[in-house]
């Protein structure tokens, strides 16, 4: 019963119809003569988990500040009255 209820509160704020268009003349295959001639060209595995990238996707930090440096505080209202 419980169900019911929660399908019921699904379909009321459901508003419109969805349509999703297929462009079939897009609907493309590869020959199977083209892939087992891919196959034969290069027969290993395309991922290898033992290679290291030559360089990491994440930037370097260029402006390193030294740790026991602080920063000034922040002025505010009260200083300045």
């Amino acid at each position: 019963m419980k169900r019911m209820a929660s399908t019921e509160k699904f379909s009321l704020s459901f508003q419109g119809e969805k349509k999703v268009n297929f462009a079939l003349s897009r609907n493309k295959s590869q020959d199977p003569r083209e892939y087992f001639e891919t196959l034969k060209n290069s027969p290993e595995i395309p991922f290898d988990a033992s290679r290291k990238p030559i360089q990491g996707v994440l930037k370097t930090n260029m402006s390193q500040t030294p740790a026991g440096v602080k920063s000034q505080k922040r002025s505010r209202a009260s200083d300045f009255f």
